[in-house]
């Protein structure tokens, strides 16, 4: 494997979490800023730098001996109840490959290690949004 390749597929993931911050930012100062939020959920700014870190873990984790490529999560959805249900599905995906990658490369598992505790936080305070804000959805139609 050249390094070429290496960088390329560590770079990928990217790809959709900038297209998908690029599609999402006008409405964090206008539609999420008007939600009622837990007062543990991290800064806004967190948001891009522990994406990337993650995107990268799993681009790179790609080209492990025996890996799996990971597919991206989309982050399209505004309905609170909807993106809540998606982040259960979600979870339960990239648990599923953890487990299954632990037998084939220990490394590529333990990699995805950081994107569980983050799919954890995620779903904690979207779960805390929905609840402290039962007409969200209403909101955006």
């Amino acid at each position: 494997m050249t390094w070429q390749y290496a960088v390329g597929f560590t770079v990928l993931p990217h790809i959709g979490g900038f297209a998908g911050g690029v599609i999402t930012r006008r409405e964090v100062p206008t539609w999420y800023a008007s939600l009622n939020k837990p007062s543990w959920r991290p800064p806004n700014k967190a948001f891009p730098v522990v994406w990337t870190t993650l995107y990268t873990g799993m681009g790179y984790l790609t080209v492990l001996p025996s890996a799996v490529p990971f597919l991206s999560p989309s982050r399209l959805s505004y309905r609170v109840v909807a993106a809540f249900v998606e982040l259960l599905f979600l979870y339960g995906a990239a648990a599923a490959t953890t487990v299954s990658y632990y037998s084939v490369n220990r490394t590529a598992s333990l990699l995805m290690v950081p994107y569980l505790a983050w799919l954890s936080l995620a779903a904690s305070l979207n779960y805390r949004i929905w609840k402290d804000n039962p007409d969200a959805d209403s909101k955006k139609n």
